[in-house]
């Protein structure tokens, strides 16, 4: 269980360093720490509930689809 959770934060950390560290870090367009932190939350948010993850466990589904998918199962039992 401990190296499936590694893999995925892994993953996410991957992901946001390539897709929103590095571009917020060259663009260099911020001028505070609170317009940082708004690009991070519309980035977040789009990054939960639009961007489909590949891997087997998701099988193309959004994080937000997945965490109402184990909510839903975890209701049932």
């Amino acid at each position: 269980m401990y190296l499936r959770r590694t893999s995925f934060c892994k993953r996410f950390e991957t992901t946001l360093r390539t897709e929103f560290s590095r571009k917020a870090i060259r663009g260099g367009s911020y001028r505070s720490l609170e317009a940082v932190q708004e690009a991070f939350n519309a980035w977040l948010l789009y990054y939960n509930t639009e961007c489909p993850i590949l891997g087997y466990r998701n099988m193309g589904k959004t994080p937000m689809e997945m965490v109402e998918q184990y909510l839903k199962a975890r209701a049932t039992k």
